[in-house]
Parts: structure tokens; C-alpha cells; sequence
């Protein structure tokens, strides 16, 4: 492992994720997804649909933070 690794961790919640870059020195708050997530119920896809809109939320916000940008 060199001097200047990085690492990326993400802590997940339900509904909440925090994405953090940390470094020998340093943990840097990089980003944060909050997305209201509905009781699961019986017939009902809401769940689903804001289930999978948070881990896409969190995927794109992993993907821009190993970028760079």
C-alpha cells in the first residue's frame, strides 16, 4: 500500500447513504443521498421503484467521486 492510497468508504441506511474518501490523514465528507423510502407493502411498487432510485442515486454518486469530477 503506498503513502497515498485512498480509500472510499460508503455507509449505508435505510434511505440514507454517506460517501466518505478517506486518506492516511484524512476522512473528507464527499457526498450524502437521502431518498424517503416507503413502508413495504403488499401490491404496491412504490417501494421498489424508490428503493432501486436510491441505490441508483448512490451508484452515480460513487461513480463521480472515483472520477474526480
Amino acid at each position: 500500500v503506498s503513502a497515498n492510497a485512498e480509500l472510499a468508504v460508503v455507509l449505508i441506511d435505510s434511505g440514507l447513504a454517506n460517501l466518505y474518501l478517506l486518506t492516511r490523514v484524512l476522512a473528507k465528507d464527499m457526498a450524502k443521498v437521502s431518498v424517503n423510502i416507503p413502508k413495504k407493502r403488499s401490491g404496491s411498487s412504490g417501494y421498489d421503484k424508490a428503493l432501486n432510485k436510491f441505490y441508483d442515486q448512490v451508484r452515480s454518486a460513487g461513480t463521480l467521486i472515483r472520477n474526480g469530477s
